[in-house]
């Protein structure tokens, strides 16, 4: 599950109302997998918040469907995984091409 909120307040009463509406459906919140990001400057950002007697964690960063969302809202910590990634494949691939180029005695 993911929420946005501007604020942090407002997803604190959010997340106790979704617990609330999910118990009748048989439903649980799974806190210790629950975080929460505020967008933006992290300086009054607490560590974690309380909702339901239950701690959730402030986080500067996640994985969300295969995307990293960094809470600066910058795209740049994205490329540079992906640059990251794409540099690991490529190294992969360019040694298995010079291996099978030079035989498979070659010692490389």
């Amino acid at each position: 599950m993911s929420l946005l909120s501007e604020l942090l307040e407002l997803l604190v009463p959010v997340l106790e109302s979704f617990q609330e509406e999910a118990a009748p459906l048989g439903l649980e919140v799974n806190w210790p997998k629950t975080m929460a990001q505020a967008l933006g400057p992290a300086e009054d950002v607490p560590r974690s918040l309380r909702v339901c007697g239950q701690n959730v964690q402030c986080v500067e960063e996640f994985t969300y469907l295969g995307v990293l969302i960094h809470s600066s809202c910058s795209s740049e910590p994205e490329i540079r995984r992906r640059c990251a990634m794409t540099r690991t494949a490529m190294q992969k691939l360019d040694h298995r091409i010079w291996r099978s180029f030079l035989g498979p005695h070659c010692i490389c």
